[in-house]
């Protein structure tokens, strides 16, 4: 019985915070917060990057600015994110 309970007080759990996580993406989306400032760049192949940007443990950021606002780009893999407006505390 105690198993019985403690698996869905799991279930719920997870459950719960997973509808958390899609409500926030799907906010963010709604506000327009998932658009990058970085312009569309081809990149490598997967099998051409380097081990440490394949594993997703390092990558070599550089930073760089557009019309729209400013982005940074790994040298190593070419994965683009945005550099928010206000850093974080």
């Amino acid at each position: 019985m105690k198993v019985v309970v403690a698996l869905a007080v799991f279930l719920l759990f997870s459950g719960s915070l997973l509808g958390f996580a899609l409500a926030l993406t799907a906010f963010a989306r709604w506000q327009g917060w998932g658009d990058s400032f970085a312009p569309e760049v081809e990149r490598p192949p997967r099998s051409q990057w380097p081990p440490l940007c394949r594993l997703h443990l390092y990558h070599r950021w550089h930073s760089y600015r557009s019309t729209e606002g400013r982005y940074q780009r790994c040298s190593g893999c070419g994965r683009t994110r945005d550099v928010p407006a206000i850093p974080p505390i």
